[in-house]
C-alpha cells in the first residue's frame, strides 16, 4: 500500500497570462442571426459595446475586427498549422516578427471604425451601443429595388424571432465600399440616415455588409490605434500561400498587435465535435463563448452583470469567455 507521501508525487505544470483589463468592454455579439424562413436570417446581426469605466470615453476613431482563422480541425497538422490546427502565421510571407507571430498578434480579415475626429460620438460611464449590420426594423417585411431595378419583398412571417433595430445609433452600410471597388452589394444594405455609418478601415474578407458567423465560428476585439500607427501595420497572405502563388488577388489579413487591443470574444459552435481551434491568445481571451441552440437560432452572447450603482451598469471582464 503506497504511504501518504506518494500519493501526492505528482505535477501540474500551470500557466499564468496576464490579461488586459480595459474601459471598453465587447458586451453583447448578436452572430447567430434569426431563422432563414421565419426571421431576418443575418439581416439583423449587431454587436454592442459597453462603457465599463466611471467616466466618459469617445468612441472616436475606435476599431472592432473579425479575427480570421481555421474554420476547423484538420484530422491531420499541416506545415503551415500549429499543434492545435490554427495557421502558424510564422510561416507567412513577408512575416517580420516570425518568433512572436502567433503570441503578440492577430490576423483580420475586416476592420471597420467608428467615425468622428476625437470627441464626436460620447459614452457615458456605464452606458452602451449598438452597432447593427442594418439600422431597420427587422420585425417588418423589408421592400427594397435590387441593381436591376425589381422590387424585391422580405417577408417575416414570425417578427418575435428577430429585433427592432431602427434606432440603433451605428450602422455598417457597405454599399458606397462595394461600389467604389467595382463589386456587387446586398440589395437589403439599406442606410439609415438617423444612424452613423461605420467606417471600412481593412477589408479582404468577401462579405458585403457586416456578416458575422452565423456557426460561431469567429473571434472580435476592439482596440484603438493612430491613423498613422493602423497604416503603417503589415498586411500578410495566409500561411498556406507560397511566395509563388501570391499575385495582386491574393487576400492578406492585418497583423493586429496584442497591445493595441481592449478587449476581445471568441466565439465557438455550439457542437464541441465540430469546433475549430482557438485563435485569440489567452491574454485576449482564454475562452470561448457559444450558444445553445445553434445557428439562426435568434440567440446572442452576453457578458455577465459584474454590479450596478444607480442607472449604470457594469460588467465581468475575466478575460475568458
Amino acid at each position: 500500500m503506497p504511504d501518504a507521501l506518494s500519493l501526492w508525487e505528482t505535477s501540474t505544470e500551470i500557466t499564468l497570462v496576464t490579461g488586459r483589463i480595459g474601459n471598453l468592454l465587447i458586451k453583447q455579439v448578436y452572430y447567430a442571426g434569426s431563422d432563414v424562413r421565419l426571421g431576418a436570417l443575418y439581416r439583423d446581426q449587431f454587436f454592442e459595446i459597453h462603457n465599463n469605466s466611471n467616466e466618459t470615453i469617445y468612441l472616436d476613431g475606435i476599431y472592432f475586427a473579425q479575427i480570421y482563422g481555421e474554420a476547423s480541425t484538420s484530422s491531420e497538422i499541416e506545415p503551415f498549422q500549429l499543434p492545435n490546427g490554427q495557421l502558424d502565421w510564422s510561416k507567412s510571407v513577408g512575416q517580420t516578427d516570425s518568433e512572436n507571430a502567433n503570441t503578440a498578434y492577430v490576423y483580420s480579415d475586416e476592420v471597420i471604425r467608428f467615425p468622428g475626429t476625437g470627441e464626436e460620438y460620447p459614452l457615458l460611464s456605464g452606458r452602451s451601443i449598438i452597432v447593427a449590420a442594418t439600422a431597420i426594423n427587422h420585425k417588418a417585411p423589408l421592400v427594397v429595388t435590387d441593381d436591376e431595378g425589381e422590387e424585391v419583398v422580405y417577408e417575416v412571417p414570425e417578427p418575435e424571432r428577430t429585433i427592432d433595430l431602427s434606432k440603433a445609433p451605428f450602422e455598417a452600410y457597405y454599399r458606397p465600399y462595394q461600389e467604389s471597388q467595382g463589386s456587387s452589394y446586398l440589395d437589403s444594405d439599406i442606410d439609415n440616415p438617423n444612424s452613423a455609418n461605420m467606417e471600412i478601415a481593412f477589408k479582404s474578407y468577401g462579405g458585403k455588409d457586416l456578416i458575422l458567423d452565423t456557426h460561431g465560428r469567429d473571434a472580435f476585439v476592439i482596440f484603438e490605434a493612430t491613423t498613422e500607427s493602423f497604416d503603417s501595420w503589415n498586411a500578410l497572405p495566409s500561411p498556406e500561400t507560397s511566395f509563388g502563388e501570391i499575385d495582386d488577388d491574393t487576400n492578406t489579413y492585418l497583423q493586429i498587435p496584442l497591445d493595441a487591443i481592449i478587449d476581445g470574444v471568441e466565439t465557438q459552435r455550439n457542437d464541441p465535435s465540430k469546433a475549430k481551434p482557438k485563435r485569440l491568445p489567452d491574454a485576449v481571451d482564454a475562452g470561448e463563448i457559444a450558444g445553445i441552440k445553434g445557428f439562426y437560432s435568434s440567440e446572442s452572447v452576453i457578458r455577465k452583470v459584474s454590479k450596478k450603482v444607480g442607472e449604470r451598469t457594469f460588467y465581468q471582464d475575466t478575460n475568458n469567455s
